[in-house]
């Protein structure tokens, strides 16, 4: 009797053991951040392990403080790796190595808004400017290995205040225009093809030098899928798919392939759609919905296949949420919340 009890006993320790030892299951939404103030300007670096996003404090003299923090994926190594005082920052883009990061600051004078478009490591430190100016500046992308810089620079040519797209080296002593037109919304991985909203309502590609156009739709750009194959766009439409503007209208998410054919409306509700980002395999497309018909207005999280033939929706609870894009080229969203009454980051976590 004694060894029968002595044996259960291993059975029961051993079973135990491995019980706890087994992986517990991944929440279906993780919370990343929890501050006490807004966050902003959320990026995401080109292999999805990192997230940079900026924090504005107002000082007791009135000053605003830009904070620039960085966290990882999965919620650990979070920090503050910046603190820019008395500018108003905007959140970085990231190199393709990872190590540097582009922003512009602006400050308010008498003359006018000073720019100035600023690099930094991504872990804070050689902070230096590249370029200064009385004007606004949008860094874009690296390119060129990591060598260039491109960014946009609004600036009056003849009757138009327009934006432009310029080219520069990192120390900011070589500067050319590479399109008199639009800003760059997005840029394939291999930094070979920029998507470009005009600003007068059309999209279009162009390469890294700015030669090659290709007009692509009367539709705002958003996206270039991983496979190059497809760009998501949006465009505000009545209901029936027209831009009759006596009739109530709402932006849908529309498709386009790489050389401008097969330009469609993918969604149709009358919520409010704004496409965001590709899945990973580029198979759908991930877009915030608003419905501001709805009592409570809220966002959701949804996804369309390529062809519109399948919305699904992603999130569904009480709480405003807008997408930034997908983690780690896997099937994790990260969105914006502002579920604890502050706007913080937040993981879906899809099944694959």
């Amino acid at each position: 009797m004694k060894n029968i009890l002595t044996l259960l006993l291993l059975i029961c320790i051993f079973s135990c053991k491995d019980h706890q030892d087994e992986p517990q299951p991944v929440p279906e939404i993780q919370q990343l951040t929890n501050h006490t103030k807004n966050i902003y300007q959320v990026r995401i670096s080109p292999d999805g392990s990192t997230i940079f996003y900026t924090i504005y404090k107002n000082q007791p003299n009135g000053d605003l403080h830009t904070e620039i923090y960085s966290i990882k994926s999965d919620g650990s190594n979070q920090k503050k790796i910046l603190t820019y005082p008395n500018h108003l920052s905007y959140a970085p883009i990231v190199s393709a190595n990872g190590k540097l990061l582009a922003f512009e600051t602006m400050t308010y004078a008498n003359s006018g808004n000073v720019s100035d478009l600023h690099l930094v490591n991504s872990d804070g430190s050689n902070l230096r400017k590249v370029i200064s100016a009385n004007t606004t500046f949008f860094p874009y992308s690296f390119a060129d290995d990591d060598k260039t810089l491109v960014y946009g620079k609004n600036m009056s040519i003849g009757n138009c205040s327009c934006n432009t797209i310029w080219k520069t080296n990192l120390n900011g002593t070589q500067n050319k225009m590479i399109s008199s037109k639009g800003v760059v919304v997005d840029v394939t991985s291999d930094k070979e093809l920029f998507l470009v909203d005009d600003y007068v309502g059309n999209a279009y590609l162009m390469d890294a030098e700015g030669n090659n156009f290709t007009n692509l739709a009367p539709a705002i750009p958003v996206k270039i899928s991983p496979l190059k194959t497809f760009v998501a766009l949006r465009k505000s439409v009545t209901a029936s798919g027209t831009t009759n503007p006596t009739l109530p209208q709402s932006w849908q998410v529309f498709g386009s392939g790489m050389s401008g054919t097969d330009f469609k409306q993918l969604t149709t509700s009358t919520a409010q759609n704004y496409p965001i980002d590709f899945f990973p395999d580029g198979s759908r497309i991930l877009f915030t919905s608003m419905d501001y018909s709805a009592p409570d207005k809220l966002a959701e999280l949804y996804s369309v296949t390529l062809d519109g033939s399948e919305v699904k929706r992603l999130t569904d609870n009480e709480f405003r949420e807008t997408a930034i894009g997908f983690l780690e080229k896997k099937n994790k969203v990260l969105f914006t919340s502002s579920k604890d009454g502050k706007v913080n980051l937040y993981v879906l976590n899809l099944k694959e």
